[in-house]
């Protein structure tokens, strides 16, 4: 059992640090997957890699999320908290797909802005599906969930 987890942690950690992705396979119907194996049309509705980062910055964004906090606060208005949970998801997204930082440090960072945007915006559909990817994660690995 630890042998399949430590196994399986590897091939997390592996993946996640792979900058570049998969390539997709070209399939006979012009459908681009990178899920091998599977029947294009399961194939057309999973996600491929990268599906959910394509708003994830270049660099993190930990300043740009402490003005806009400080914005709402000194004038918590509809424009800047839609300005503060903006760049918050953003920030969560560089952690979570293009960071740098080894897992144990990246996810609970990741985490942590998902919440945040979910404490400000409960019907972020991102944020709450990136918690519960993250939380599985940690779960499959037999790790306790960061309470961040």
């Amino acid at each position: 059992m630890r042998v399949a987890a430590l196994f399986v942690a590897a091939a997390l950690t592996t993946a996640c640090s792979n900058a570049s992705g998969p390539k997709p396979i070209e399939q006979a119907s012009g459908t681009s997957t990178s899920q091998k194996g599977v029947a294009p049309e399961k194939a057309a509705s999973m996600p491929g890699p990268g599906a959910m980062s394509p708003e994830a910055p270049e660099a993190p964004m930990d300043e740009k999320v402490a003005e806009a906090r400080a914005a709402y606060e000194a004038n918590p208005s509809d424009a800047t908290k839609k300005a503060l949970v903006d760049v918050t998801l953003q920030n969560a997204q560089f952690y979570m797909y293009k960071s740098t930082l080894p897992t144990n440090q990246k996810y609970p960072k990741a985490l942590k802005g998902y919440r945040e945007v979910l404490k400000l915006d409960p019907s972020n559909a991102q944020a709450a599906d990136s918690i519960a990817m993250l939380e599985s994660i940690y779960k499959s690995l037999g790790k306790p969930v960061p309470e961040t």
